[in-house]
């Protein structure tokens, strides 16, 4: 039996060492994304779906990735209202 997940929403994750750019992530919501420790990363379920971007420096901060992460979800997802 699947417990039921902390969060509702599909996941999104972030990681530096995905191949699949950012740019081809849907952002259908609902939307979780997740990004991992600085360090440590994300879990290995997670690293596998993973997304990268792309913004020519070798590392971000984890604040920096969430933030440029919500900036292409709000700009690519349907107002609803």
């Amino acid at each position: 039996m699947n417990p039921e997940p902390l969060v509702p929403g599909r996941p999104l994750p972030l990681s530096a060492h995905a191949t699949r750019p950012l740019a081809d992530a849907s952002f259908e919501p609902p939307l979780v994304l997740c990004l991992g420790a600085e360090r440590e990363g994300l879990p290995a379920k997670l690293e596998s779906e993973a997304v990268r971007i792309e913004v020519g420096a070798e590392s971000l901060n984890v604040a920096v990735a969430a933030g440029i992460a919500l900036y292409e979800a709000a700009r690519r997802m349907p107002l609803h209202g």
